[in-house]
């Protein structure tokens, strides 16, 4: 499945659900857009460890965040098998 096609259910199956949906659904398009017309399952750890790397701070921490949701979500769909805890490195602070 492309990922566009998979953000695209997790929007449907489960982000319009959610009370912040929208705005992770906005997060997840800015962090894999680039992935979009690839297949889910062919995008690796470090293709996703180096798209976070734009962001900092708190600012990471929500996008790490939604990229862990997401992936969690995928591999309970039975979409993928990438274990979800790709992303090293401890939580930046939010002061």
């Amino acid at each position: 499945m492309l990922t566009k096609d998979a953000l695209k259910l997790c929007s449907e199956k489960h982000l319009s659900d959610l009370k912040f949906g929208d705005e992770r659904l906005r997060q997840l398009n800015r962090a894999l857009g680039k992935f979009s017309r690839r297949e889910l399952h062919m995008i690796k750890q470090k293709e996703l460890t180096d798209a976070l790397s734009q962001w900092q701070g708190a600012t990471c921490n929500r996008y790490r965040s939604a990229l862990l949701h997401f992936w969690r979500w995928a591999r309970s769909e039975g979409l993928i098998d990438l274990n979800p805890t790709f992303m090293p490195g401890k939580e930046a602070p939010r002061d």
